[in-house]
């Protein structure tokens, strides 16, 4: 089977990989025996289910840890460069439970897999759980952030607010280090205490903390503090500031 599918023949690889498969003690198979199978079926356009039952079948397979997680990896990398996104984050979360200390990258990775398969509520829990267990690092916050903007906008008190001003607050620690989460943060703040908070004040203080962290467009932003400060404290409901549109892209 592995000798077809080196010499491109897959049609006779997956025969042979069958026969072996049917034949072979199952205590004797190990775990580039479910990898040549998987290659095979991926090869012949088998279907996504079938690819990812053969990963997962093999994860029985008795051999160590780093192993199982090697071999995972393999199947995870595949799925993501095929964008089936939903099939990548099943097999990063296998990992998660098969290792005994997943680290953060591990959370980054599901968080990411379940975002691009706009499986937001899953990523913005991934990214919660890796506050939660690294909280020094900015990689939750950020995705707490991007799963709650993407997620439906009638929640946007309940839960983009918050998340943005929790990515604010981590960020503005080290506004250098961070400076793109940071700018993020204070523009969308920033469009949001204007366009759908009515709190003038509030909006010109973050306008001013994206001015003076945004050197390179700081002319434009004053243009939009200008504009604001000629409204009126408490805006008509149906009255939108113009200036702000910007910051929410």
């Amino acid at each position: 089977a592995d000798a077809c599918y080196q010499n491109g023949d897959f049609e006779k690889g997956k025969k042979y990989s069958d026969m072996f498969f049917a034949k072979k003690n199952p205590d004797d198979i190990i775990l580039p025996d479910y990898e040549v199978k998987a290659l095979l079926l991926a090869k012949l356009n088998s279907g996504e289910d079938a690819i990812y039952n053969t990963y997962i079948e093999a994860v029985d397979v008795d051999t160590t840890e780093d192993a199982k997680v090697g071999f995972l990896k393999k199947a995870a990398a595949y799925f993501k460069e095929q964008k089936i996104r939903d099939k990548e984050a099943k097999i990063i979360k296998t990992i998660l439970e098969l290792k005994k200390e997943p680290i953060i990258n591990d959370y980054f990775d599901l968080a990411l897999a379940y975002y691009f398969d706009q499986n937001y509520t899953g990523a913005r829990n991934v990214a919660m759980t890796m506050i939660k267990k690294f909280p020094d690092q900015v990689y939750g916050y950020e995705w707490d952030y991007n799963a709650s903007l993407a997620m439906d906008t009638v929640r946007k008190d309940s839960i983009a607010v918050p998340a943005a001003v929790q990515l604010y607050e981590f960020s503005k620690m080290d506004t250098g280090k961070y400076k793109k989460q940071y700018l993020n943060s204070v523009r969308y703040l920033a469009a949001y205490y204007i366009n759908d908070a009515k709190d003038k004040d509030k909006s010109l203080e973050f306008f001013r903390k994206w001015q003076e962290a945004d050197a390179a467009n700081a002319a434009k932003i004053q243009e939009y503090i200008d504009q604001i400060e000629k409204m009126p404290s408490t805006k008509p409901a149906a009255q939108k500031a113009t200036a702000a549109n910007p910051a929410t892209k």
